[in-house]
């Protein structure tokens, strides 16, 4: 039984002598002759450092107002007859909006007319008679006192004409205000009466609200620190903004057409707004959008892949691929980001190739080997 558990020990060592030797065959054939393992290049996606002018701007937030802004209030007390629009609809500068009950305001009117007819007449006697006094008052025929008399009737007269005329004008006016129109291109809200109320003169309720949709006003701060750079921009040319809109890929300009005067001591923050453009009526006043004020062009920028930069414990850093096809990490100092591309102000030159997708496990002296993502149908 001794013999036995010698001779099964001694099978053990030599089978796990063939087995450790199994274990590191391959790995020795792998090995160069200096004893370093050669691994197969790393499969990567990469980009070029590319050199332009791009736009050098501040970040922040916006909303936009109406440049006109107005409640339709009715200038007379009648009848709402009929509302021409909807509410929501666009409207056209002069449009008609409301109709109110004329009736009242033209019988006022023909009786102006009526009292200027009469009055006219009586003007036309006093005329004639003015005329014959001033003759018979030439060859005193009539005394001084009765000549005075026969001007002044006639100037009383006369004043009764001037008087129906701007009756019947006023009157007129009257009758236009029942007739409500648009008093620019604008967008209708909510119309507030229907057919039959009878209408206010100046209500506190309106019967709508117009809002001009085109063009609209941008509203946006910058925080202080920026003051310098805006105002000496400004000094130089128009500023411009492009607008951002959550879900919407276009992106809108404005031009700058305010800056204010002070600093609000409570926030640092210093308001101005940009005229923007709204053909289209796709903006809308009270919506918030991110909004790029900029200042300047920095000429011959050296922009990198935005995926390429890394983030480390000591920076912003990058890999460069190297002609042999090798990486080079290194240290980059960036500053604005531009579209898909970040600014880079040190570290790298143009029409370098660096690694935009594999970084991980990367570092200096690795090779590397280009790869394309495979598409799925």
């Amino acid at each position: 039984m001794k013999k036995f558990s010698e001779t099964q020990k001694k099978s053990t060592k030599i089978l796990f002598g063939i087995l450790m030797i199994l274990i590191f065959l391959p790995a020795t054939g792998c090995r160069k002759k200096n004893g370093q393992i050669k691994l197969p290049p790393k499969p990567v996606q990469t980009g070029k450092i590319i050199q332009k002018d791009v736009p050098i701007y501040i970040d922040t937030f916006g909303n936009f107002t109406a440049n006109l802004d107005v409640n339709i209030k009715s200038e007379v007390t009648e009848i709402l007859l009929e509302t021409h629009i909807q509410s929501g609809q666009f409207v056209t500068n002069g449009q008609l909006l409301f109709t109110l009950d004329t009736r009242e305001l033209k019988a006022n009117l023909d009786q102006a007319k009526a009292s200027l007819a009469e009055d006219q007449a009586q003007l036309k006697l006093k005329t004639d008679d003015l005329a014959r006094n001033e003759q018979l008052f030439k060859t005193q025929v009539i005394s001084a006192e009765a000549y005075e008399q026969s001007k002044t009737l006639h100037e009383e007269a006369f004043a009764k004409v001037e008087l129906d005329k701007a009756a019947i004008e006023y009157a007129q006016v009257q009758m236009n205000y029942c007739y409500i129109r648009a008093p620019m291109d604008s967008r209708a809200g909510s119309t507030g009466f229907d057919p039959g109320n009878l209408i206010q003169e100046n209500s506190e309720i309106p019967l709508v609200n117009l809002k001009q949709i085109d063009p609209l006003t941008l509203n946006f701060t910058i925080p202080e620190k920026y003051l310098f750079d805006v105002k000496n921009a400004m000094s130089k040319s128009q500023l411009k903004t492009k607008i951002f809109i959550e879900g919407d890929t276009n992106i809108y300009t404005g031009i700058v057409n305010f800056l204010d005067n002070k600093v609000d001591d409570q926030t640092g923050t210093v308001a101005l707004q940009a005229n923007v453009p709204n053909k289209d009526k796709i903006l809308w006043p009270g919506q918030f959008v991110h909004v790029k004020l900029i200042t300047k062009i920095q000429k011959g920028a050296i922009l990198a892949p935005y995926e390429a930069v890394q983030l480390g414990r000591h920076g912003s850093y990058l890999f460069v691929v190297k002609p042999d096809n090798k990486v080079e990490m290194r240290m980059v100092k960036t500053t604005l980001r531009e579209g898909d591309n970040i600014i880079v102000e040190e570290g790298v030159k143009p029409g370098e190739t660096v690694v935009t997708v594999g970084q991980l496990g990367l570092y200096t002296g690795v090779s590397v080997v280009e790869y394309s993502p495979k598409t799925t149908k």
